[in-house]
């Protein structure tokens, strides 16, 4: 199962696990962080486990998002 959560607020948001589950190895029931402005899909690895994947964002050296 994957899902993808775009955050397209100015604002950082909590992504919570379903209750007993856990994300990246962390504590059960744990938020993790998406940045503002950005993205992550999550990958169940089996029924209480899940991974986050973040895309790679490259800037040039003015700061303009190139991808």
């Amino acid at each position: 199962m994957t899902y993808t959560v775009v955050n397209t607020t100015a604002t950082n948001l909590l992504v919570y696990p379903n209750v007993s589950d856990k994300i990246n190895g962390g504590t059960v029931n744990v938020a993790v962080t998406v940045a503002a402005g950005s993205s992550a899909t999550f990958v169940a690895k089996d029924a209480t486990d899940w991974y986050s994947l973040t895309p790679l964002l490259v800037f040039d050296s003015t700061g303009t998002r190139l991808n």
